[in-house]
């Protein structure tokens, strides 16, 4: 593995995949919206998405589940990568917007912050939508 990746400081593949996620450049949108279970079936419905968005969830059944939303044509980008992530970029209501599966825990927040912000120019904004339940 140690020959196919071209930095060690910042690990990128021979075709500047970033190392965890597995994504590039023009792979994902640049506004971010990170939602739990209760909340993301509502997520993409709420939010006005005049800009290019990303909703993260935990689970990659949910990535898949919340992908449904998005717009047929063009055909949603899909990378599911050996770490765990699941990444889902497509269109709602013709707006550009990523749905990332990051699983659990603070790492997987660290590699996916420094991982999507090494692939996007402009702005970067996140935003996390949550419902607490008593059980």
């Amino acid at each position: 593995m140690k020959d196919l990746i071209t930095d060690a400081n910042f690990p990128r593949t021979l075709d500047q995949r970033v190392y965890h996620l597995g994504i590039r450049a023009g792979e994902v949108a640049n506004r971010i919206v990170s939602t739990t279970l209760g909340a993301s079936k509502y997520a993409t419905q709420s939010l006005n998405l005049k800009k290019k968005s990303q909703i993260t969830v935990g689970a990659p059944s949910r990535a898949e589940r919340i992908s449904k939303y998005l717009d047929v044509s063009p055909k949603p980008f899909r990378l599911s990568t050996e770490r765990g992530f699941v990444t889902v970029t497509g269109r709602y209501k013709g707006v550009p917007i990523s749905i990332i599966s990051i699983g659990m825990g603070n790492p997987n927040v660290d590699f996916f912050i420094r991982e999507v912000r090494e692939c996007l120019s402009g702005d970067m904004v996140v935003v996390r939508s949550s419902v607490i339940s008593p059980f």
